[in-house]
């Protein structure tokens, strides 16, 4: 039986995460940069949002086959409650449940942590996250049309957007994910590992 570990990112991680990022950017429209990022750049990435913000691995017999994020959605202080999410998965494990694994731990911890309101943003067609983020009770708030240009086209980008809390008047500040209790962290982190189907 494989052995599957949801855990945060660290430094290290880098080249594996920008190896499977590579395909994204080189070969499709999910992402709209055009140059993949060195293992350097996603380091910087990994570190500055690990600051204040997840940034987890899926692991399966110690290889980095997938990962998820949030960052800061934007940036007027009115917006501290909001966060983006991100999931990239090597495409050997596609459907496994591991994209789902990571975004309910990434969702969890975001919770822990304060936040409120999700977004998520995605080049279409892209219909395998499309179902992931209605399966996972996001719903599509918009689309820009014709908005990014890659491999010769224009792409349409849909957004769509999650609740995680009441919208009501006496939230505190959001904590960092380095300010909650380790404990709960690897509680979050263990059961993630049980949506996996290996």
């Amino acid at each position: 039986m494989a052995n599957v570990i949801v855990r945060l990112a660290t430094a290290e991680d880098a080249p594996a995460i920008a190896d499977i990022y590579h395909d994204y950017v080189a070969h499709t429209v999910i992402s709209f940069e055009r140059i993949p990022p060195t293992e350097q750049e996603m380091e910087r990435r990994i570190i500055s949002c690990c600051a204040v913000y997840p940034f987890l691995v899926c692991t399966v017999d110690d290889r980095v086959v997938g990962y998820a994020y949030a960052t800061r959605q934007m940036e007027r202080a009115a917006y501290d409650w909001n966060a983006e999410v991100s999931v990239y998965l090597d495409k050997t494990v596609q459907g496994k449940g591991i994209g789902r694994a990571l975004y309910e731990a990434l969702e969890k911890l975001l919770r822990a942590m304060g936040v409120v309101n999700l977004y998520a943003r995605m080049a279409e067609p892209n219909p395998r996250s499309k179902q992931l983020h209605v399966a996972m009770g996001y719903t599509e708030i918009g689309r820009l049309h014709k908005t990014g240009f890659k491999q010769g086209k224009w792409w349409d980008v849909i957004y769509f957007e999650k609740h995680l809390a009441l919208h009501d008047t006496d939230h505190m500040p959001i904590r960092s994910v380095r300010e909650l209790g380790p404990a709960l962290v690897e509680e979050i982190l263990r059961y993630a590992v049980q949506q996996v189907r290996l």
